[in-house]
């Protein structure tokens, strides 16, 4: 559930008229409010979920091209330690087709009602 809420909260960052993938930044607590995490060791646990995320695989059949794809969803995760710290994170690149420049082809929903389905 933490993963699938942070991929949620990642995507929502994403402008309909972004054409790349930018470093997103965010309060470690933030994220953690949001992903609902509201135990001890907030800034490990953010690693770990952050952590299993990278390593999970995605599968996509490209019809164009006739083939399967592998990639993961984060390509880059830094976090600053601290009562104030930070995280900083990224997609992959090779979702940039399948989650940018679709304006007609997605339906807008607020992020929150997202997270329940």
């Amino acid at each position: 559930m933490q993963e699938k809420r942070l991929i949620l909260w990642l995507i929502s960052a994403i402008s309909p008229d972004d054409t790349s993938f930018r470093n997103i930044r965010v309060s470690i607590k933030e994220l953690a409010d949001f992903i609902g995490y509201s135990g001890n060791g907030l800034y490990e646990q953010m690693v770990i979920v952050t952590k299993r995320l990278m390593e999970r695989v995605l599968k996509v059949w490209n019809d164009d091209e006739g083939k399967i794809e592998l990639f993961h969803w984060i390509s880059y995760a830094s976090y600053e330690p601290g009562d104030n710290g930070q995280a900083e994170l990224s997609l992959s690149n090779e979702l940039i087709p399948y989650l940018l420049q679709l304006k007609s082809q997605f339906t807008k929903m607020e992020l929150r009602y997202a997270i329940t389905l």
